[in-house]
């Protein structure tokens, strides 16, 4: 749990660092050109980039799937062998022979171990990556949008209307947002 965490904070804080700076750029980008006055003091039109120890810390506190990263991974890892106990002590009650049983938590070769307990951990660990990179370049996104607020009128929220958007989501996609 602790060697996962350790590889993780660091990808994860990189990912809201890239979307950070993507976001500056772009509104940098999107902003008309306007000379500064001759002072030294910042142009009221200047984006402001988040403090990069901010940034960093989105890894470590922004919530994913309802809590943060270091209780999501441990919950992951317990439900992971929460269910591999589950199976074995079922087939052990089952008088199933031990190469069942490790192939029901396996998975077995002629599906290329996609078929067993295994593979929910699999699937558990890809929706945790995307909710993981989603939700940091979204917490990320949305520091820079406050941090210059003051530039911006609103943010547009957009869906991709298809049979898989919600009612919430289709009625929202359009609109405009304050930041």
């Amino acid at each position: 749990e602790a060697a996962v965490l350790v590889t993780l904070i660091p990808s994860i804080s990189a990912i809201a660092e890239a979307e950070a700076e993507w976001q500056v750029d772009a509104l940098t980008d999107a902003l008309p050109a306007r000379q500064a006055p001759a002072s030294t003091a910042p142009s009221p039109t200047a984006v402001v980039d988040p403090p990069s120890e901010s940034v960093e810390k989105i890894a470590e506190s922004h919530p994913i799937a309802g809590d943060i990263l270091k209780n999501v991974v441990a919950g992951f890892a317990l439900n992971r062998a929460f269910k591999i106990m589950q199976r074995t002590r079922r087939g052990v009650t089952e008088g199933e022979t031990a190469e069942t049983i490790v192939s029901a938590v396996a998975g077995t070769k002629a599906r290329a171990y996609r078929d067993g307990v295994l593979e929910s951990g699999r699937q558990s660990a890809r929706a945790l990556v995307n909710q993981t990179s989603e939700g940091t370049a979204a917490a990320a996104r949305e520091m820079v949008f406050r941090r210059n607020a003051a530039l911006l009128q609103g943010v547009i929220w957009i869906s991709i209307l298809d049979s898989k958007t919600s009612a919430i989501c289709r009625s929202r996609s359009g609109k405009i947002f304050p930041v």
